[in-house]
């Protein structure tokens, strides 16, 4: 995503081939920067929450067995 942020931007003077590329690209592969910019802050969103300590910590717990034992038999919630 950030390679098509920056072709898009049209800051390719040094690569030479992605520049004549996005020249005769169709008119549907052109995406408004901002745009772009939008989703790749989106993107980055969620795989920092889902790379996060917290959510690491989460998966530890959901994937014991303990935890899975203790659920079955209402350990947690009762």
């Amino acid at each position: 995503m950030e390679q098509r942020v920056t072709e898009t931007s049209g800051d390719c003077s040094d690569d030479v081939v992605a520049a004549a590329i996005m020249q005769i690209a169709p008119a549907a592969v052109h995406v408004d920067v901002s745009r772009l910019n939008v989703m790749l802050a989106d993107i980055v969103g969620v795989r920092d929450r889902l790379t996060s300590p917290h959510m690491r910590d989460l998966i530890l717990i959901r994937s014991s067995p303990r935890y899975e034992c203790r659920l079955c038999h209402g350990g947690i919630w009762h």
